[in-house]
């Protein structure tokens, strides 16, 4: 359980979390796009997906959620992207 900048709780099922782990790369820098819900008091994450790479630089990948929300919305899906999330790659530091 988090809460976001409004004081509202965030919840996130365990199935939801297991999203990130299994799209994890500690090597490359990876996205996910969040679709949930909000209300006055919470931020409910129901569904974690990854999101389509459409850049990648050296130390950077740009990533984009808009073929899977578009996606949805034809798909007559009822769809909220809350936002997006992204890893940061591990670095080695030279002495």
């Amino acid at each position: 359980m988090a809460y976001d900048s409004g004081g509202r709780t965030v919840v996130i099922g365990e199935a939801e979390r297991a999203a990130f782990a299994s799209h994890y790369d500690e090597r490359t820098e990876v996205g996910w796009c969040l679709y949930g819900t909000t209300s006055e008091t919470h931020v409910r994450i129901d569904e974690v997906v990854p999101a389509a790479p459409v850049g990648q630089e050296p130390e950077r990948v740009t990533s984009t959620c808009l073929p899977e929300t578009a996606g949805q919305l034809l798909a007559g899906e009822t769809t909220a992207l809350l936002g997006t999330v992204h890893s940061t790659p591990a670095t080695t530091r030279a002495n």
